[in-house]
């Protein structure tokens, strides 16, 4: 995130062919082209997208930017969304992630154990 490209426009990105994407424009045009790329090179995997925990990261643009790229390419692609952010159990403030950004170990280990019971649900 947030590596001078700029989140982009999902929505034409969404109107655009795979064969048109230009991964390198936008993480709007990147994710979609990634995520596509592998349901079409991996037609019987399981494919999950993850959306990023809370944070206290203050970038110039806001995660929720890069969350609801991640949602709305998901849904354009029927890949399940797994919404770690709200569900998960862990928040930014408490002591699972001392410094607002990275889990410690037992952040680690509960974000795991969401994990687990969300995708066997799925």
């Amino acid at each position: 995130y947030n590596l001078n490209n700029p989140v982009g426009d999902v929505s034409a990105v969404i109107l655009k062919s795979y064969s048109s994407l230009n991964k390198s424009l936008s993480f709007a045009e990147a994710y979609r082209y990634n995520m596509e790329t592998i349901k079409k090179t991996h037609e019987l995997a399981r494919i999950y997208a993850v959306i990023p925990l809370q944070t206290t990261w203050d970038g110039d643009v806001q995660l929720d930017d890069y969350r609801s790229v991640i949602v709305k390419v998901a849904n354009y692609l029927s890949i399940p969304v797994v919404y770690a952010n709200i569900e998960s159990g862990i928040w930014k403030d408490g002591t699972i992630m001392p410094d607002g950004i990275h889990p410690n170990d037992a952040g680690y280990q509960l974000l795991a154990q969401y994990l687990e019971r969300k995708i066997i649900s799925i």
